[in-house]
């Protein structure tokens, strides 16, 4: 297959390609994919490097939010589709910061409730 530059009407039907892309239909979302999808449809053949270099990165950056689309909107779970053991000790550590940040804002309204709750004692005031 023949290359050639990548020009602006390109980079727009690459990122429609993109924005369209059908797990179902297409497959799951690779570069090797996308390169498939692109030669099949266009007819020219890239490499991953000229693809993501274009335009100063605005197929690349497209290509990260089809990527998390894709995943967001539930692609059918198949083999591998699990996190790997790194991104499991990733998320459970994050979680566990969210947990303690929450704990300690719990901790805080608590003490701010029972503050005013002897304000309202002392003053013989009713909440209501």
């Amino acid at each position: 297959m023949k290359r050639r530059a990548i020009s602006d009407d390109d980079l727009k039907h690459f990122i429609q390609i993109l924005r369209e892309w059908d797990v179902s239909n297409d497959g799951s979302l690779s570069w090797q994919g996308l390169i498939k999808s692109i030669e099949r449809v266009v007819g020219y053949s890239y490499e991953r490097t000229t693809l993501y270099k274009a335009k100063g990165g605005a197929l690349l950056r497209e290509f990260q939010i089809a990527k998390s689309r894709v995943k967001v909107n539930g692609a059918p779970a198949g083999r591998g589709s699990t996190m790997s053991r790194q991104d499991l000790l990733k998320a459970y550590a994050k979680q566990a910061l969210e947990i303690e940040r929450l704990r300690a804002e719990n901790d805080n309204l608590m003490k701010l409730h029972v503050k005013y709750l002897k304000l309202f004692f002392e003053n013989d005031i009713i909440p209501g």
